[in-house]
């Protein structure tokens, strides 16, 4: 994801202190809210208008990405992009030069929950990023796998 440019290291476009800058931001609002962890959803609706808060968080403008965002950890991409490995990807967001790590996964919710276990937030309060365009059916089975969690 990263590559050289005159010295500096960019990934997405960007350099590695504004996406730092960027999640700084995000965790200190997250602490304020009292928030464990981020689902962030996005839609290409509106133009792509409801798309912003994921390329916002790791880059990407792709229907059917999801970001987990945890106040303190790597972060998580889960995309429909192929050039992620495949129709569903399991995408680690890095610094490091080269793809990252990826495996497939058979659905979203259920990558989604599977990431949220290895956080160990069962029971944490995570907030959902954006309510108006996560699909109800994704919704209703996290609330289904994690009963613990408060949403």
């Amino acid at each position: 994801m990263a590559d050289e440019t005159k010295g500096s290291e960019k990934i997405s476009g960007f350099s590695r202190s504004e996406w730092e800058r960027r999640y700084q931001k995000i965790r200190e609002l997250m602490q304020f809210r009292d928030i464990d962890c981020l689902i962030i959803t996005g839609h290409e609706g509106r133009n792509g208008a409801w798309q912003c808060n994921v390329q916002y968080t790791c880059g990407m403008s792709v229907m059917s990405t999801y970001v987990v965002l945890p106040l303190e950890g790597e972060i998580i991409a889960i995309s429909s992009m192929p050039a992620m490995g495949g129709p569903v990807a399991f995408q680690k967001l890095s610094f490091k030069k080269g793809k990252g790590e990826a495996r497939r996964v058979r659905d979203y919710c259920g990558a989604l929950v599977s990431r949220i276990k290895e956080l160990e937030m069962e029971k944490a309060t995570i907030g959902i990023v954006e309510m108006r365009v996560m699909p109800a059916g994704i919704y209703l089975e996290l609330l289904k796998e994690l009963p613990q969690a408060d949403f």
